[in-house]
């Protein structure tokens, strides 16, 4: 179980204590993070990139793990003033942050300069995903690997929410100021999120066969209790509005997740550069291992 435990940038004991011992606190990202770090063994000595590294979370977790880890983003979300903000973060523990802004579609960093690379939860966001594969190809060393997670076939139309929906849009419930508006429905949600595109597993391969990527594994994310959690928070916006409190309420049910055989909104997968094998696995099973390593 991944916490993305971690010191907080300021020197309130309260919420470095919060951030240290418990972790950050929201479902989606834990739920990502759990997806991704499992197929996160690379070799110890693994010079790691991560794309799109945003608030750092990733980047972290990577760090703490003993690999020598370089992020990059474009500075579009966040700010200079949050990159700051990392390197502190990043001094607390012993680390140095190692960033670069730059472009997924045109990374900083000479060919063949890495063993693996994490990118969660940002091709979903890039019109020119063939640039961007094109780009990590390029970047990878012979045989080296990238972690991708993204958006799944109903993300955003949700597996809950056409009830909730249903709900707001024919009964008297539709009145009360409990509604997030903004994320309760498929177009405006993927308009506020910048997603362009859900990916699924068919998608996946399709996109790695044109690029000489094979996928090693793959993971589901967001199946039954872990849908319901995020959909509540896109759904109701007192959720959203006291998701650290909502957070410990709804994250438990999801580890009921690994029992319930079922399908899911969005995907984490494991893919090798010029690896020749003539097996992908089964889009039906692919939240089991398939390859060994």
């Amino acid at each position: 179980m991944v916490l993305f435990s971690r010191p907080h940038y300021s020197d309130s004991w309260m919420k470095n204590f919060v951030f240290r011992v418990i972790g950050y606190p929201h479902v989606g990202t834990r739920i990502r993070g759990n997806a991704v770090f499992k197929l996160v063994n690379f070799p110890k000595d693994a010079k790691v990139l991560e794309i799109g590294s945003g608030s750092g979370f990733f980047s972290f977790e990577l760090r703490k793990r003993g690999y020598a880890v370089s992020s990059t983003d474009p500075l579009i979300g966040i700010t200079t003033k949050d990159i700051d903000r990392l390197h502190t973060i990043f001094q607390k523990a012993g680390y140095q942050f190692q960033f670069t802004k730059g472009d997924a579609r045109k990374l900083p960093f000479k060919a063949n300069t890495f063993d693996a690379i994490v990118i969660a939860d940002v091709i979903e966001h890039i019109k020119e995903e063939d640039k961007v594969m094109q780009e990590m190809r390029r970047v990878l060393k012979l045989g080296g690997v990238f972690v991708a997670s993204t958006p799944s076939t109903k993300f955003h139309e949700g597996k809950f929410k056409p009830f909730f929906r249903w709900f707001k849009d024919h009964t008297f419930l539709g009145r009360l100021p409990v509604w997030n508006e903004k994320d309760i429905y498929k177009e405006k949600m993927m308009q506020l999120k910048g997603h362009l595109r859900e990916y699924s597993y068919d998608d996946w391969k399709k996109l790695c066969d044109k690029h000489d990527f094979v996928i090693e594994q793959a993971k589901k994310e967001y199946k039954f209790f872990g849908a319901l959690a995020v959909e509540l928070h896109h759904t109701f916006n007192f959720v959203h509005r006291y998701a650290s409190v909502f957070f410990f309420l709804l994250y438990p049910f999801t580890f009921l997740d690994k029992l319930i055989p079922c399908s899911s909104t969005g995907i984490a997968l494991r893919c090798r550069k010029d690896l020749k094998l003539t097996n992908h696995i089964s889009p039906t099973q692919f939240c089991y291992r398939q390859q060994p390593l």
